[in-house]
């Protein structure tokens, strides 16, 4: 299940709520947030949903562009949520390892304690392949 929001006249305020909706699975815990462009989307997800989750004591993961290289672009934003503890080329070569490299590098992030994460992935456009 995937939640949208439209971006019309809403605030960061109801955004907040919709991310704090109990879903049954955590695969259910995920939002997209669809607007055109210009309209203010990164604006709303940075000035105000990334502030108000950080004060709920979420991982908050910078938020990035894919680029031309979309999981080194992850990686990079991993290695800076973690305060550059350890390069990114480490975290690149991790994720590369599978389909649950993702999952044990928002874990490792965590600290291993549980708490909900914000990965934002800004500019994505779904003709991009994962590439390195």
């Amino acid at each position: 299940m995937v939640m949208r929001i439209r971006l019309d006249r809403s605030t960061a305020r109801r955004t907040d709520e919709r991310l704090h909706i109990t879903a049954p699975r955590p695969a259910e815990r995920f939002l997209v947030l669809v607007g055109a462009s210009g309209s203010g989307k990164s604006s709303l997800v940075r000035a105000g949903v990334m502030p108000r989750l950080r004060e709920r004591r979420w991982t908050v993961v910078p938020a990035f562009a894919p680029g031309p290289s979309p999981l080194g672009a992850l990686a990079s934003a991993l290695a800076a949520a973690a305060d550059g503890q350890e390069a990114a080329s480490a975290v690149l070569r991790r994720l590369r390892q599978g389909p649950d490299a993702l999952r044990a590098e928002l874990s490792r992030l965590r600290g291993g304690r549980f708490r909900r994460t914000l990965l934002v992935v800004d500019q994505f456009r779904g003709d991009r392949h994962a590439g390195g």
